[in-house]
Order: structure tokens, then C-alpha cells, then sequence
């Protein structure tokens, strides 16, 4: 690469020293007008529209990072200014009303219809709405990954009109991010310690996916009945971290999307969940060997 590439890579991806491309691709990734373009007709043309057909329906673009995500909005506005200024938004914690973005994208017929995201709607953000999702950036943690595509699989009943529910949503994957994981990616084993109760929590959860891929749905509701009850104590102990991942505790409380057990609610279990286990207190529950006598 030129120094004036690596220079814009660097700009636009904060991890550029681990981006390992072809020279003949490097004109692909390096974001310029005419792959932005394209991908903008990608989703306009292709996405899943809304009950009218007139736009396509709630979209999440992830973007790289906040240049990279105002770089897109200027090319949309450029293209469809039919759509006015309110459409299409950057949600960054660059932007002062981020969170009155979110609460107006959650709304179901607000005019913020598309949301061009850098890590604050990554995770965490349940809008049942959302149809397509775009990556417009590369993601190498496999749970994050899979955290990701979850803003898409939340259910909506009659999102097309009566009777028409919510049963698909597209994923426009422009930087191959499933190729990664299907040839690339190997999973490699955290060095640090896990306390006790998170190793547990782990354990139920692989059990449950055994037990799920075996059909064995007595082990499976045992075990996610296990898992639900450990999701619920963490978030009962008001702990200030657990208070800090309130609202996806609350979504994971839920005990049909547990029992779902779709690939993104097991990523978030292992992700947000896992490591809260060292908040429970456990008194009352050790060993009665080592305890004291009278």
C-alpha cells in the first residue's frame, strides 16, 4: 500500500493493522464514492420494504467508525434527497442526541427509517422492526458477529399488515464477514480466569445446545429453566454493573426467547450475561462439609 492508502485505512478502521487484503483489493475496502454507491443501490433496490412497498423498511448499517458513517450519509443525502434529512442518520456517540435517535428509531412509523451505526446499536437494541441489515465493516469476534445479525431475528407480528408477520430479514454483507467465519476464524481460548459461577453459567448453555441438537427437550428445558433463573439473578443483585446492562438483561429474561435459543440470544448470553455471573452471592449455597458446626 501507498502511505497516503494506509493513511486513509487507518483513518477508517482501527484495527488497520490487522487487515490483511490483496492489492487487488484494496481499492474494494479503502471506502471511496463508488462502492458506497453501491452499496446504497444494494439495499435501496434489493432490501425489504415496508407494509406500502413506497421505501424499504427499518434498516441498521454498521458502519467502521464515525468518519466512515458520515462518509455514507453524504452519499445517501447525495443520491435519494427525495428522503430528506430525518430518513437516513448517523447514531454515534459522536452525536449529542444519539439517544433521542434510538427512542425515534424505535418508533415504529417514525420517519427515521435507516440508522447508520457505530457500536451503538451493535448489541443491545431490540427493534422488532428491522428488516435489513448492512455491514459495511469487518467484524472478527464471532460473538459479536452473531450479536449483530440478532437486531434482525427480533419477531413482529403484523409488521406487513394483518396477518402478515415479520418472518425473514436480509443481511447485505459487504466486506464477507461470513466467508471469515466459515474459513478463517478459529476460536481461541481466553487466558484469563473465569470465576466459578460463569464456568456453570457456560456449562448450562452448552448443555442446552447438546440437548437441543440431540432433541432431547426435557434436558433442554431443564437447562435453559437453569439458565433463566441464573439471568435473573444477576439482574436482581442491583449490582452498578448489572444496572449498566439493564435493558439487555431484561430482553434476556425472557423466557421464549431463551427457549428459542437462537444462534444471537446464545451470543448474548455468553457475551453480556457470562461475565456478570461473579455479581451472585453464593452464601448459603457452599458445601455443607466446610461449613460450621454449633
Amino acid at each position: 500500500m501507498s502511505e497516503s492508502q494506509r493513511t486513509e485505512l487507518e483513518d477508517q478502521d482501527p484495527a488497520a493493522e490487522l487487515v490483511d487484503y490483496d492489492a487487488k483489493d484494496i481499492d474494494k475496502y479503502v471506502f471511496n464514492r463508488d462502492t458506497t454507491r453501491f452499496i446504497w443501490r444494494s439495499l435501496m433496490d434489493e432490501g425489504i420494504r415496508e407494509a406500502t412497498g413506497s421505501h424499504v423498511g427499518k434498516t441498521i448499517v454498521f458502519a467502521r467508525n464515525h468518519l466512515h458513517a458520515v462518509h455514507l450519509a453524504e452519499v445517501f443525502s447525495e443520491m435519494y434527497p427525495q428522503y430528506g434529512s430525518a430518513f437516513c442518520r448517523v447514531i454515534d456517540n459522536q452525536e449529542p442526541r444519539a439517544e433521542q435517535l434510538i427512542d425515534d428509531f424505535k418508533i415504529p412509523d417514525s420517519e427515521l427509517t435507516v440508522a447508520i451505526s457505530v457500536d451503538m446499536l451493535d448489541t443491545g437494541i431490540d427493534v422488532p422492526e428491522v428488516v435489513n441489515l448492512v455491514f459495511a465493516k469487518p467484524v472478527k469476534s464471532y460473538v459479536k458477529f452473531w450479536q449483530m445479525i440478532g437486531r434482525g431475528t427480533r419477531l413482529r407480528k403484523d409488521l406487513f399488515g394483518p396477518g402478515r408477520d415479520k418472518t425473514e430479514f436480509l443481511i447485505f454483507d459487504h466486506w464477507s464477514n461470513f466467508w471469515f467465519f466459515d474459513e478463517k476464524y478459529k476460536e481461541t481460548q481466553p487466558s484469563a480466569q473465569k470465576f466459578l459461577l460463569q464456568q456453570l453459567f457456560e456449562t448450562r448453555i452448552e448443555l442446552a445446545q447438546v440437548a437441543l441438537d440431540k432433541m432431547d427437550q426435557d434436558t433442554f428445558e431443564a437447562a435453559t429453566a437453569l439458565i433463566l433463573g441464573d439471568i435473573r439473578a444477576v439482574r436482581d443483585t442491583n449490582a452498578i454493573d448489572a444496572r449498566d446492562k439493564w435493558r439487555e438483561l431484561e430482553i434476556l429474561a425472557d423466557g421464549d426467547r431463551v427457549r428459542h435459543f437462537a444462534a444471537a440470544t446464545k451470543a448474548d448470553l455468553l457475551s453480556i450475561v457470562a461475565p456478570l455471573q461473579h455479581l451472585r452471592s453464593i452464601r448459603g449455597d457452599e458445601d455443607p462439609r466446610h461449613a460450621r458446626r454449633p
